[in-house]
């Protein structure tokens, strides 16, 4: 599921770079910073997904996501390919 698209796994206990997370989301993005700023963006418009990763001690200018705010994520958001499914259009 998770596993097929994107690089790691979800479920284990290793930190995420956000570069990582980024890609698959957004790999309409050719430059890494700009898929990151969207991710960014995103998440801050997504009020719960935000308020949980507040919580979980979120800091936009972090390189990584503590395994518990990638599974938030995933959570929220589903796989990268649900989510880009579900906003084509934006």
């Amino acid at each position: 599921m998770i596993e097929k698209d994107l690089s790691f796994s979800p479920d284990n206990n290793t930190c995420i770079r956000v570069s990582e997370i980024a890609k698959a989301y957004f790999p309409d993005y050719q430059k890494t910073q700009s898929a990151m700023q969207m991710l960014r963006k995103r998440i801050r418009e997504s009020k719960m997904l935000y308020e949980k990763l507040l919580e979980a001690d979120y800091n936009e200018k972090s390189l990584y996501f503590t395994p518990i705010q990638a599974k938030l994520i995933f959570y929220y958001w589903g796989t990268p390919e649900a989510y880009k499914a579900k906003h084509a259009k934006d």
